[in-house]
C-alpha cells in the first residue's frame, strides 16, 4: 500500500471541506515521499478529516477528497484499490455529477474504493509504504461490505 498524505505533505491539520486534491499535487507528494505507485498498489488518501471524526456534523458536513483526474492517473500505473480518511474518497459535494469519482473508478474501472479510514496511525510513523490488506465480509451478491483494513510494516 502507499499512503498519499496530502495534509501532512502541506503541514496542516486537515485540508478544507469540499476542497479537491488534483493531479499535481498528488504527483508532489509522491515525489517528497520518493514513492512509485506500482501494479496492484492499494493507495490510501490522507485529508486529516477523520480527525474531526468525534464530531459527527463537523465530520459529515463537506469533504475534502480526491479529483478524477488523480484518480485515473494513480489507476492508470497501476492502483488496484483507493481509499481515505472522508466519507466520499471524492470531495462532497461532488464537483460533477456528470464525471464523478465513484463511477470513474468503480463502474468504468472497477476500482474498489474505501471510505472513513483511520489513516491518522500512518501519519504518526511517516510510513509511505507498507503491506496492505484489506478483509471484506463475505456477503453474496452484495455490491458493498465494511472492511477490516490492515498496514503491516
Amino acid at each position: 500500500g502507499v499512503l498519499v498524505d496530502v495534509a501532512g505533505h502541506r503541514g496542516v491539520e486537515r485540508l478544507a471541506d469540499h476542497e479537491e486534491i488534483g493531479l499535481d499535487e498528488v504527483r508532489d507528494v509522491l515525489g517528497a515521499a520518493e514513492v512509485d505507485i506500482r501494479l496492484g498498489d492499494a493507495v490510501l488518501i490522507r485529508t486529516g478529516k477523520m480527525r474531526e471524526y468525534g464530531d459527527p456534523a463537523a465530520f459529515v458536513a463537506g469533504q475534502p477528497g480526491l479529483g478524477v483526474d488523480a484518480a485515473i492517473w494513480l489507476h492508470d500505473r497501476g492502483m488496484a484499490a483507493l481509499g481515505a480518511d472522508n466519507t466520499s474518497v471524492e470531495p462532497q459535494p461532488v464537483p460533477n455529477w456528470h464525471r464523478n469519482l465513484h463511477v470513474e473508478m468503480l463502474v468504468r474501472r472497477g476500482v474498489p474504493l474505501m471510505e472513513w479510514l483511520d489513516l491518522e496511525g500512518l501519519h504518526r510513523r511517516g510510513a509511505t509504504t507498507f503491506l496492505f490488506t484489506c478483509l471484506p465480509l463475505k456477503i453474496r451478491g452484495a455490491t458493498g461490505s465494511w472492511v477490516r483494513p490492515i498496514a503491516t510494516f
